[in-house]
């Protein structure tokens, strides 16, 4: 996938920025897809789910398979108008491309663009992109995904750069340069406390906002070691405390159901349905039309409604267990608005009709403010939790378990030595290096789980290619790269990189 005519080379060349983006579509999970599989339906406008709801009704995760695997076009479709839903609406940019396809309906008629930028000028996730490629593949059971490369504009343009090592900014070239490349670093750092998350919490932190503790469980605990043990050579771990891990909500709703009814709990493949599931929701929070009256949500994350209910579920091979919604998913989003004769917005309209003042609107943004943390944590959680599982070591060869003449004869039971020969290393980095002395001897141990970021900064090292990148606050040693928006925007794996 191409975006834009931008050239490629040139961008690199003139020093930008650069964003890694992958975005792993729910397709499973996605109430959408059971809209696209049930088409127009009967009367015009019916629906088997309802897209207007927090928490639609959906069928089991087995159900959803079965659709996916007997309508390909439904995996596409699904694909095209989510791939240009990130493009148009978070990276903010239109004009894009699969092969001689554009992305995007014809009939809407956008602005000329006069420059060369495949941004639209609003700032995005990756601020003001220059242009983008990303090369299609698709893994495991086949559903597509791609590696994008965003290339933005930076803020400290490069022709400064230029002119300071050329010597023509100021008599004290070399001191200015140095203050320059601090502005820089520290405008990278700011740039990717606010688009690049390694904490599932970071942005309910900087929004002032309350939430539950970042999930972590005890096996997480034990398999990293931040539990504030006493090392080889006696010093104190660091500690990280076990909170127990995030669940899906389909999970959360059928215990809370089972309860009730006084009975087991169903099969969570076969019986048990997405309804509630993080992945298969759609927040009203999140719509204009909801200001003054937004839908909380709880403090998992989770809607409270479809907690509560035991709303019938639809068999989506058979007979419907009731008879399909006449649905249409149709909201009035001009209502919160005051316009004037020019179709300027000067305004806002409460639902019962008043105009808002200051005061409804700071409720409204505290509340909103509220659900985007719960609902960022819940879902960062559940979508970018590591967990060491086969795929980690795929691409490496199984290496010989013989413990050696240079194994660390200190390490604690669990620890592996750093040179490969216990276990293949995890291709994704999710280890660390420890070095510790002991009688005089350096042991290396290597741990499971990333390092800790209590401040961001930039990589100067290089070891896994990581020379620039920025590393922002991490307090979870399994938490990987994602976006606070993109998690509550699409709600699914979305892997961010901030370069």
């Amino acid at each position: 996938m191409t975006l834009r005519h931008s050239g490629f080379a040139m961008n690199v060349h003139q020093g930008s920025l650069q964003l890694f983006l992958t975005t792993n579509l729910a397709d499973t999970y996605s109430p959408i897809v059971v809209a696209l599989r049930d088409g127009a339906g009967e009367p015009l406008g019916a629906r088997r789910v309802d897209l207007s709801l927090d928490a639609p009704a959906m069928p089991t995760l087995q159900q959803m398979h079965k659709i996916v695997a007997q309508h390909p076009m439904i995996q596409a479709e699904f694909f095209m108008r989510m791939d240009a839903l990130v493009h148009s609406e978070l990276l903010c940019i239109r004009n894009a491309f699969l092969g001689k396809r554009g992305l995007f309906d014809k009939s809407v008629h956008w602005p000329d663009i006069e420059d060369d930028y495949a941004s639209t000028g609003e700032p995005g996730i990756a601020n003001f992109p220059r242009s983008a490629l990303k090369p299609l593949e698709a893994q495991g059971r086949g559903f597509s995904h791609g590696h994008e490369k965003v290339i933005a504009v930076p803020q400290c343009r490069a022709a400064r750069l230029k002119e300071l090592f050329s010597g023509s900014g100021s008599e004290d070239g070399d001191d200015e340069l140095r203050s320059w490349m601090r502005q820089a670093r520290q405008a990278v750092l700011d740039a990717c406390a606010t688009l690049q998350y390694d904490s599932a919490i970071l942005s309910a932190t900087q929004l002032g906002v309350s939430v539950l503790p970042e999930p972590f469980t005890a096996r997480q605990q034990r398999q990293s070691r931040f539990d504030g043990g006493v090392e080889v050579d006696g010093t104190v771990r660091q500690l990280v405390p076990a909170t127990g891990a995030q669940r899906q909500g389909h999970l959360v709703r059928e215990d809370v159901l089972a309860t009730a009814a006084q009975r087991p709990s169903r099969h969570p493949y076969k019986e048990v349905p997405l309804t509630g599931a993080q992945q298969a929701m759609l927040p009203r929070y999140r719509l204009h039309a909801s200001f003054g009256a937004l839908p909380m949500l709880n403090e998992e994350g989770l809607c409270e409604a479809a907690m509560e209910s035991d709303a019938a579920e639809h068999d989506l091979f058979g007979a419907a267990k009731q008879e399909p919604q006449h649905a249409t998913g149709l909201f009035e989003y001009t209502r919160p608005f005051i316009t004037n004769a020019d179709n300027e917005i000067i305004g806002f309209r409460m639902p019962d009709g008043e105009e808002a003042d200051e005061e409804d609107l700071e409720a409204d943004a505290r509340a909103w403010s509220t659900c985007f943390a719960r609902d960022a944590r819940s879902c960062h959680a559940v979508n970018h939790d590591h967990d060491c599982t086969a795929t980690c070591v795929k691409y490496q060869k199984a290496r010989s378990t013989k413990t050696g003449a240079n194994a660390p004869q200190h390490a604690p039971k669990g620890d592996q030595k750093p040179s490969g020969e216990h276990v293949p290393l995890c291709r994704f980095w999710y280890y660390r290096i420890l070095l510790f002395n002991v009688s005089g001897k350096i042991v290396n141990i290597l741990r499971r789980g990333k390092a800790l970021v209590p401040r961001p900064f930039i990589a100067t090292t290089n070891e896994a290619n990581e020379c620039g990148r920025a590393n922002p606050f991490r307090g979870q040693p399994f938490r990987s790269s994602s976006s606070d928006v993109l998690q509550c925007a699409v709600r699914c794996n979305a892997d961010v990189q901030y370069q």
